[in-house]
Protein backbone atom coordinates (compact mmCIF):
# COMPACT_ATOMS: atom_id res chain seq x y z
CA UNK A 1 0.00 0.00 0.00
CA UNK A 2 3.00 2.63 1.05
CA UNK A 3 4.87 2.06 -2.30
CA UNK A 4 1.87 2.38 -4.67
CA UNK A 5 0.29 5.58 -2.27
CA UNK A 6 4.30 7.21 -2.97
CA UNK A 7 3.33 7.68 -6.33
CA UNK A 8 -0.28 7.83 -6.46
CA UNK A 9 -1.65 10.41 -8.78
CA UNK A 10 -4.38 11.89 -5.90
CA UNK A 11 -6.78 13.69 -8.57
CA UNK A 12 -7.49 10.49 -10.01
CA UNK A 13 -6.92 7.67 -7.64
CA UNK A 14 -8.92 8.93 -4.61
CA UNK A 15 -12.45 9.97 -4.76
CA UNK A 16 -15.51 10.65 -2.41
CA UNK A 17 -18.47 8.74 -1.65
CA UNK A 18 -21.36 10.12 0.16
CA UNK A 19 -23.74 8.80 2.90
CA UNK A 20 -27.25 10.42 3.60
CA UNK A 21 -28.01 12.46 7.28
CA UNK A 22 -31.25 12.13 8.09
CA UNK A 23 -33.29 14.16 10.67
CA UNK A 24 -34.42 11.14 13.16
CA UNK A 25 -37.98 12.13 13.21
CA UNK A 26 -39.07 12.92 9.09
CA UNK A 27 -36.40 11.25 7.30
CA UNK A 28 -35.84 14.45 6.08
CA UNK A 29 -32.00 15.17 4.48
CA UNK A 30 -30.22 17.59 6.31
CA UNK A 31 -26.75 16.76 4.78
CA UNK A 32 -24.24 14.30 3.62
CA UNK A 33 -21.07 12.67 5.04
CA UNK A 34 -18.25 12.54 3.11
CA UNK A 35 -16.41 9.17 2.84
CA UNK A 36 -12.45 8.44 1.20
CA UNK A 37 -12.20 5.97 -1.28
CA UNK A 38 -8.85 5.22 -2.91
CA UNK A 39 -8.79 3.05 -6.13
CA UNK A 40 -5.13 1.99 -7.36
CA UNK A 41 -4.13 1.29 -10.44
CA UNK A 42 -1.74 -0.95 -9.64
CA UNK A 43 -3.82 -2.76 -6.22
CA UNK A 44 -7.57 -1.90 -6.49
CA UNK A 45 -9.66 -0.33 -4.21
CA UNK A 46 -7.95 0.12 -0.79
CA UNK A 47 -10.13 0.32 2.64
CA UNK A 48 -10.35 3.90 4.31
CA UNK A 49 -8.77 2.77 6.91
CA UNK A 50 -5.57 1.48 5.52
CA UNK A 51 -5.57 5.07 2.97
CA UNK A 52 -5.39 7.30 6.21
CA UNK A 53 -2.90 4.56 7.96
CA UNK A 54 -0.64 4.59 4.30
CA UNK A 55 -0.69 8.25 4.06
CA UNK A 56 0.32 8.88 7.79
CA UNK A 57 3.17 6.38 7.14
CA UNK A 58 4.26 7.89 3.66
CA UNK A 59 4.14 11.93 5.07
CA UNK A 60 1.02 11.75 2.55
CA UNK A 61 -1.27 12.59 5.31
CA UNK A 62 -2.15 16.29 4.47
CA UNK A 63 -1.98 15.57 0.44
CA UNK A 64 -4.79 12.90 0.83
CA UNK A 65 -6.86 15.08 3.91
CA UNK A 66 -6.29 18.16 1.48
CA UNK A 67 -7.29 16.80 -2.01
CA UNK A 68 -10.23 15.05 -0.62
CA UNK A 69 -10.94 18.60 1.27
CA UNK A 70 -10.89 20.11 -2.15
CA UNK A 71 -13.80 17.72 -3.29
CA UNK A 72 -16.12 18.09 -0.08
CA UNK A 73 -16.15 22.14 -0.87
CA UNK A 74 -17.32 21.08 -4.62
CA UNK A 75 -19.79 19.00 -3.03
CA UNK A 76 -20.89 21.62 -0.53
CA UNK A 77 -20.83 24.38 -3.57
CA UNK A 78 -23.84 22.08 -5.05
CA UNK A 79 -25.81 21.62 -2.59
CA UNK A 80 -28.80 23.52 -1.51
CA UNK A 81 -28.66 25.56 1.48
CA UNK A 82 -29.14 24.67 4.35
CA UNK A 83 -27.84 21.25 3.87
CA UNK A 84 -24.16 20.11 5.81
CA UNK A 85 -21.24 18.46 4.86
CA UNK A 86 -19.45 16.46 7.33
CA UNK A 87 -16.03 15.51 6.98
CA UNK A 88 -13.60 13.26 8.88
CA UNK A 89 -10.30 14.32 10.14
CA UNK A 90 -7.60 12.22 11.53
CA UNK A 91 -5.46 13.12 14.96
CA UNK A 92 -2.58 13.18 12.37
CA UNK A 93 -4.20 15.76 10.70
CA UNK A 94 -6.39 18.16 13.77
CA UNK A 95 -2.62 18.01 15.48
CA UNK A 96 -0.80 19.31 12.06
CA UNK A 97 -0.68 22.95 12.18
CA UNK A 98 0.28 23.16 8.54
CA UNK A 99 -2.98 21.06 7.64
CA UNK A 100 -5.34 23.16 9.98
CA UNK A 101 -3.92 25.78 8.28
CA UNK A 102 -3.71 24.99 4.73
CA UNK A 103 -8.20 24.01 5.34
CA UNK A 104 -8.47 27.06 6.77
CA UNK A 105 -6.72 29.17 3.59
CA UNK A 106 -9.60 26.78 1.32
CA UNK A 107 -12.21 28.06 3.41
CA UNK A 108 -11.22 31.82 3.43
CA UNK A 109 -10.71 31.51 -0.80
CA UNK A 110 -13.95 29.14 -1.29
CA UNK A 111 -16.15 31.65 0.10
CA UNK A 112 -18.33 28.78 1.69
CA UNK A 113 -20.35 29.01 4.41
CA UNK A 114 -18.19 27.20 7.25
CA UNK A 115 -22.12 26.91 9.55
CA UNK A 116 -22.64 24.16 7.01
CA UNK A 117 -19.27 21.93 7.44
CA UNK A 118 -19.15 19.62 10.05
CA UNK A 119 -15.63 18.10 11.08
CA UNK A 120 -15.68 14.45 12.29
CA UNK A 121 -12.90 12.90 14.91
CA UNK A 122 -13.30 9.55 16.12
CA UNK A 123 -12.85 8.81 19.96
CA UNK A 124 -10.06 6.99 19.57
CA UNK A 125 -8.12 9.50 17.48
CA UNK A 126 -7.81 11.74 20.80
CA UNK A 127 -5.92 9.37 22.91
CA UNK A 128 -2.49 10.00 22.26
CA UNK A 129 -2.78 13.78 21.79
CA UNK A 130 -5.79 15.53 23.29
CA UNK A 131 -4.57 19.14 23.53
CA UNK A 132 -3.18 19.19 20.71
CA UNK A 133 -6.33 17.91 18.80
CA UNK A 134 -8.60 20.40 21.19
CA UNK A 135 -6.17 23.18 19.87
CA UNK A 136 -6.89 22.25 15.98
CA UNK A 137 -10.32 21.72 16.29
CA UNK A 138 -11.01 25.16 18.28
CA UNK A 139 -9.43 26.95 14.91
CA UNK A 140 -11.57 25.21 12.85
CA UNK A 141 -14.70 26.11 14.98
CA UNK A 142 -13.57 30.01 15.31
CA UNK A 143 -14.29 29.66 11.73
CA UNK A 144 -18.75 29.11 12.22
CA UNK A 145 -17.87 25.02 11.37
CA UNK A 146 -19.52 22.70 13.62
CA UNK A 147 -17.01 19.81 15.26
CA UNK A 148 -18.17 16.18 16.65
CA UNK A 149 -17.09 13.14 18.22
CA UNK A 150 -17.87 10.15 16.07
CA UNK A 151 -18.29 6.58 17.56
CA UNK A 152 -18.58 7.43 21.44
CA UNK A 153 -18.14 4.48 23.39
CA UNK A 154 -15.73 2.67 21.02
CA UNK A 155 -12.20 4.00 22.56
CA UNK A 156 -10.98 4.72 25.98
CA UNK A 157 -12.07 8.59 26.35
CA UNK A 158 -13.58 9.87 29.37
CA UNK A 159 -16.31 12.36 29.84
CA UNK A 160 -13.93 14.47 31.48
CA UNK A 161 -12.18 15.03 28.16
CA UNK A 162 -15.39 15.96 26.31
CA UNK A 163 -14.78 19.13 28.52
CA UNK A 164 -11.07 20.09 27.27
CA UNK A 165 -12.43 19.85 23.58
CA UNK A 166 -14.87 22.45 21.34
CA UNK A 167 -17.51 20.12 20.58
CA UNK A 168 -20.88 20.50 19.27
CA UNK A 169 -21.78 17.31 19.12
CA UNK A 170 -21.32 13.47 20.28
CA UNK A 171 -22.28 10.90 17.98
CA UNK A 172 -22.54 7.29 19.97
CA UNK A 173 -21.41 4.42 18.54
CA UNK A 174 -23.84 2.19 16.60
CA UNK A 175 -23.34 -0.65 19.06
CA UNK A 176 -25.74 1.67 21.67
CA UNK A 177 -28.58 1.24 19.63
CA UNK A 178 -28.62 -2.05 19.84
CA UNK A 179 -29.56 -1.95 23.34
CA UNK A 180 -32.61 0.49 22.69
CA UNK A 181 -34.86 -2.81 23.78
CA UNK A 182 -33.97 -3.06 27.29
CA UNK A 183 -34.04 -0.38 29.99
CA UNK A 184 -30.61 -0.05 30.95
CA UNK A 185 -29.48 0.68 26.91
CA UNK A 186 -31.87 3.23 27.30
CA UNK A 187 -30.93 4.53 30.38
CA UNK A 188 -27.78 5.23 29.13
CA UNK A 189 -29.29 6.35 25.75
CA UNK A 190 -31.22 9.15 27.66
CA UNK A 191 -28.01 10.62 29.70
Amino acid sequence: FDAALQVADLTSEISLVYQPIVEADDLAPIGIECLARWTSPRIGEISPELLIASAERVGRSRDVTLALFDRALATLAELPAPMRVSFNLSAHNLCDPGTIEAILERLQSNGCEAGRLLFEITETSLIDDVDGAGIGLDRLRRTGACMALDDFGTGYSSLSSLHRLPLDMVKIDRSFASRLDDASGRRLLTA
